[in-house]
């Protein structure tokens, strides 16, 4: 349930940013959060590794 949540708060998101035509400025918050999401997954990975 919570993940229709978030799809439905991006996909608004979106579409708001098209509509006022600020859809470039999306493409890189989208790559820059990819980049931060991927760089916490391993450091959280890497933590439990080492204990």
């Amino acid at each position: 349930m919570v993940n229709l949540l978030w799809a439905g708060m991006i996909v608004v998101a979106i579409v708001f940013a098209g509509l006022n035509g600020r859809i470039e400025v999306v493409t890189p918050i989208i790559f820059n959060s990819a980049e931060k999401a991927v760089t916490i997954a391993l450091s959280l990975i890497l933590s439990l590794i080492h204990i």
